[in-house]
């Protein structure tokens, strides 16, 4: 995930690692899509072996590689894809960013503060 661009220009980014960073966000972005799908898949595809009347080993140890093929994949795109980012930002602007916590979020989402607990309600 591509950090904000107001987030790196504070930290000191120049605008051509601004774009070198966007432009590679839009692939990996693309990527991701296709390699968490691929996880998916062979998730589902274990659990329908898994769910069967009866267990053939042999199609659910392919399986299970296949998984751990497609997990491994992913991972891999996202170590590389984070050392592409520094790379792209140098070292020292790498780990000034990092050592920043995130700044807040606005707005809805997950994020969200919660609304307090009905009174006699606490746990």
């Amino acid at each position: 995930m591509l950090p904000p661009t107001e987030r790196l220009k504070e930290f000191g980014a120049t605008d051509q690692q601004i774009q070198a960073l966007k432009d590679a966000s839009y692939e990996q972005d693309k990527q991701m899509v296709t390699l968490r799908a691929n996880v998916e898949r062979a998730e589902i595809e274990l659990r329908h072996l898994m769910d069967g009347a009866t267990v053939d080993k042999k199609a659910v140890t392919e399986a299970v590689e296949a998984l751990s093929a497609a997990r491994g994949e992913l991972f891999k795109a996202e170590t590389l894809n984070m050392l592409k980012v520094r790379e792209t930002l140098g070292e020292k602007l790498f780990s000034q960013f990092r050592q920043q916590p995130p700044p807040q979020r606005q707005g809805g989402g997950m994020d969200r503060p919660q609304p307090p607990a009905p009174k006699g309600s606490e746990q």
